[in-house]
């Protein structure tokens, strides 16, 4: 592993730079970084604050156990005399290490704890993590990993507008290159008020995909105002006639499509 690394780790950490400075100085990787004492810590990190956190995320990545064993130093030129299975073993070493830098990171949020436990959640986690930035299919991916997180306990929970806006806030913590107004936005639609985003808009594609399968009933929307007054913070939605189709409404498709249309 190289000094590279093991400064990007600890960045990820959120050591500050006069600290990484110090590491770096001295040419730690992230394998020598497991065989620190208690008192090079203090020497590198005096201030108690920073060092805990520093200690918590060192512990964590000891009892990872992985190691990339003979990777310094070594010729690319040789490859192609490496056996096969040998090259193999070798680059599942580098992917347990992109992992592992993954899930040592500090929890940012709840979000962010979440994310690691699935494997779409690590990929999305990676992909920002290597390009610091999400694309369509990370995207789409982290919505449904969200609206899921959401739904887990409840299957017809109903999102109210401080809910998305809420999500919208702790994906823009998690990932700050990306704009709140992709995932949640509400627009001005006559003399009401409407919601667009991602979430919105996978929030009742997964709702459709859940009343089709007969895993909870389509219920009017005026039944679920009286059953859980919290829809009422859905606001002017409520009295838009496209909307309330769609919350009961899974087919034709060709309808579902227009009447989704109609509510953006």
């Amino acid at each position: 592993m190289s000094v590279n690394e093991m400064a990007e780790l600890l960045r990820r950490w959120g050591l500050a730079p006069p600290y990484v400075d110090s590491f770096v100085a001295e040419e730690y990787t992230i394998d020598s970084l497991k065989l620190l004492t208690a008192e090079t810590i203090l020497k590198h990190i005096p201030k108690e604050g920073p060092r805990s956190t520093f200690e918590n995320n060192l512990k964590l990545l000891r009892e990872s156990g992985d190691t990339l064993e003979g990777g310094e130093g070594e010729d690319e030129d040789d490859e192609d005399n490496t056996p096969l299975s040998s090259r193999r073993a070798k680059k599942r070493k580098l992917d347990n290490t992109q992992l592992q830098l993954i899930l040592s990171l500090p929890d940012k949020n709840s979000l962010h704890k979440a994310l690691k436990k699935s494997m779409p959640g690590i990929i999305v986690l990676g992909f920002y993590a290597a390009n610091s930035f999400l694309d369509e299919y990370t995207r789409n991916l982290l919505c449904t990993q969200v609206i899921y997180k959401e739904l887990e306990n409840d299957f017809n929970r109903l999102l109210t507008r401080d809910d998305y806006s809420s999500i919208a806030d702790d994906i823009v913590v998690l990932f700050p290159t990306e704009d709140k107004e992709t995932w949640y936005s509400v627009v001005q639609k006559g003399k009401a008020t409407t919601i667009q985003g991602r979430l919105r808009f996978k929030y009742y594609s997964l709702r459709r995909g859940l009343i089709s399968s007969q895993l909870i009933k389509p219920t009017p929307v005026q039944t679920e105002i009286n059953v859980d007054s919290s829809i009422s913070e859905l606001g002017d939605d409520l009295e838009d006639a496209s909307f309330q189709w769609l919350c009961s409404n899974t087919a034709p498709w060709s309808e579902v499509l227009s009447k989704w249309g109609e509510t953006r």
